[in-house]
Formats: structure tokens, sequence, C-alpha cells
């Protein structure tokens, strides 16, 4: 919706009915079982209960923008490395080309957020609350987010840079 104003607004303009519709539309491709393009050939399986396939919301991310994306790990490295990483990711972002942050536990990524641009700034919108975040690159590098519980960034998919 961040890259189609006229769509978003029908979506919108429909009430909460009409965006839950859309939300479950997308989940459905997400996770669906398909041939996907620059992804993988078929998606791999992928728990239900760990959300969005990484390689379903890429293909939705390209979908929907009509940008290519490319995987970007946050999550390895010293803390400077991951500082570096983290900023690539805010700075990857444009008004039309947002990016999706996964965050877990130091196990496993669980959560997917969106990274956006918006007024000149970068910031992050935490679905389980419905929330905008605009945290400091510190408190996400060391693992005090608390999206939905969780905290540790692992990676990102950002739109290709130009």
């Amino acid at each position: 919706m961040l890259a189609d104003p006229g769509f978003a607004q029908r979506v919108i303009g429909g009430g909460a009915a009409a965006f839950a519709a859309h939300e479950r539309d997308v989940m459905a491709r997400t996770n669906a079982l398909a041939v996907r393009g620059r992804c993988l050939a078929y998606d791999a399986p992928w728990p239900r209960f760990f959300g969005t396939s990484p390689w379903g919301a890429w293909a939705e991310l390209e979908r929907g923008t009509g940008r290519p994306y490319v995987f970007r790990l946050v999550r390895a490295g010293s803390p400077p490395a991951r500082a570096a990483a983290l900023s690539s990711v805010m700075d990857s972002v444009a008004p039309q080309a947002p990016a999706l942050l996964y965050v877990g536990d130091r196990w496993l990524p669980r959560h997917v957020t969106l990274v956006f641009a918006s007024g000149g700034e970068r910031l992050i919108y935490e679905p389980a609350r419905g929330a905008v975040l605009n945290p400091s690159i510190d408190v996400v590098v060391d693992d005090r987010l608390a999206l939905a519980g969780w905290n540790v960034p692992w990676f990102a998919l950002v739109p290709e840079a130009e």
C-alpha cells in the first residue's frame, strides 16, 4: 500500500473488513507453495507458526513495489558491524520502497516488521501493536527492541540499490 496510494485508499476506505480481507489475501500469497521469480524456483515449506516466509515476503515486496529486493543479514558480527548493517537497512528504504526486518530471539527469527520512510525519517511499523516506532540504532543492536516480545534483529529484505 505504500507503493500505490490509490490502492491504499481503496483498502482503507473499505474499513476494517476490507483491510482484513486484503491481509488474508497477502498471507495466502506469501505462505503458499508457489513458483517464484528471483527468490527460489519453488518455495520451501515454512512452518505456519513461524509467520510469514522470507521468500514469500520477498516476492510480495517485489510484486507490490515493482522493484527488485535483496537479502541483508543484520544478526552476525560485532555490535559495530550490526549497527552498520542496520544503518544500511534503514538507509535503503524510500517513500515507496519499504523493507522488512525479521526479529526473534537468540535462536530464530519469529516476527516481521516493516521499515519505511516518512517525512525524512526511517520508522518501524510493529504490526502486533499497530504502532509506529523510531528506535535508536543502539536499542536494536543491544537486542532491546521489544517488537511483539522479540528483541533480536536477524535479517532484512531491502530494496536493491538503483
